[in-house]
């Protein structure tokens, strides 16, 4: 007799369930914490060269006759640019976006602009190493980021071990954090081979219809913008796979599509309880200025939500996995049974 699944956590479980993983391995605060720390306190990576020099050429192309830009608008984008200049650090490539990178709190552009970047509470002026080329700033860019996503292996890794050591989930669980770090790096680079001949070929298709009207050529740009959103939701799963699973960056792909597909709902359930969690008590930690020591109560305040947030994924994930074997395996007996309607046919002819 064929045991019946059990019923998966509900989200809101899954988050209790996240907590309590934090609480019984507090270690996993780590490294979010120490990279905050270092965004904090440590030298700044300066690309104000390059962005003066950006600066002078976007000063030079929207004062041109013809643009019809109001000068009002000129002045917001050289106020943003001369905001970045002061305040921007490089070594926020570190985290190099959601899920794929360490979160962080220092790496916020609200934060970076909005309370200023280039704040600290040590008495002496801040030491900075300054990016001069453009060519430079990009291979540091990618540098930090392949830096970012190793941490990003490590803190997974982590969080993988200790979702299933408290849950006893029934999986081999991650690998070393190289391997892990291999996988994540595969993802990203076919993420990237993805989107770069799509975003030409949306680019092209929005300038053509901008030829036609204005108007069609915005309706097209938001609903291509709807369509890119709607394709990243569907890869919330595809690093728990990675690393809980060790399935290779396509197979994780696919299965976090299938996933996303077969329990929507519960899905968009987690996804606005993590936007809830996480942006509302960001804006309690961002309260501090960077320049006072208080900003350390945000930085630990945030570490410790954030293990439990991505936790909380994870055993999402973990309690679904049944849900996802279903699926592949009425995938796979449909396929079956064409093929044999298929062999039935062409015998009968």
């Amino acid at each position: 007799m064929q045991e019946e699944p059990q019923e998966p956590k509900s989200v809101l479980a899954c988050l209790t369930a996240g907590f309590e993983v934090v609480a019984h391995h507090p270690m996993l605060v780590a490294v979010p914490l120490l990279l905050d720390l270092f965004l904090w306190l440590g030298p700044r990576l300066s690309i104000e060269p390059v962005l003066v020099r950006t600066d002078k050429l976007l000063t030079t192309a929207l004062t041109a006759e013809g643009t019809g830009i109001e000068v009002s608008q000129i002045q917001w984008v050289r106020l943003w640019l001369d905001q970045m200049m002061k305040q921007f650090n490089l070594f926020v490539a570190l985290r190099p976006g959601p899920v794929i990178g360490v979160p962080s709190l220092m790496s916020s552009p609200t934060l970076l602009i909005e309370k200023g970047g280039a704040s600290w509470p040590l008495p002496h002026a801040r030491p900075e190493i300054v990016v001069s080329s453009a060519l430079a700033a990009l291979g540091w860019s990618i540098g930090l980021a392949a830096l970012g996503l190793g941490l990003n292996a490590i803190y997974m890794r982590a969080v993988g071990i200790a979702v299933i050591d408290d849950l006893a989930y029934p999986v081999n669980g991650p690998d070393g954090w190289i391997a892990v770090w291999q996988r994540i790096l595969g993802f990203v680079l076919s993420l990237i081979l993805l989107l770069i001949p799509m975003s030409g070929i949306a680019g092209f298709l929005v300038a053509l219809a901008g030829l036609i009207s204005g108007y069609i050529a915005q309706v097209l740009l938001m609903t291509l913008i709807s369509f890119a959103f709607f394709f990243l939701f569907h890869l919330l799963f595809v690093v728990p796979g990675l690393v809980q699973l060790r399935r290779p960056a396509l197979q994780a792909i696919r299965e976090s599509i299938l996933l996303t597909q077969g329990n929507i709902l519960s899905v968009v359930g987690l996804i606005l309880l993590i936007l809830v969690v996480s942006d509302g008590l960001n804006v309690v930690w961002r309260l501090p200025e960077p320049s006072s020591w208080t900003m350390a109560v945000g930085i630990i305040g945030h570490a410790f939500i954030s293990a439990t947030l991505t936790s909380t994924l994870f055993i999402f994930y973990h309690e679904r996995l049944g849900l996802l074997k279903m699926i592949q395996n009425l995938y796979r007996k449909r396929q079956q049974e064409i093929k044999e309607i298929g062999a039935q046919s062409g015998t009968e002819v």
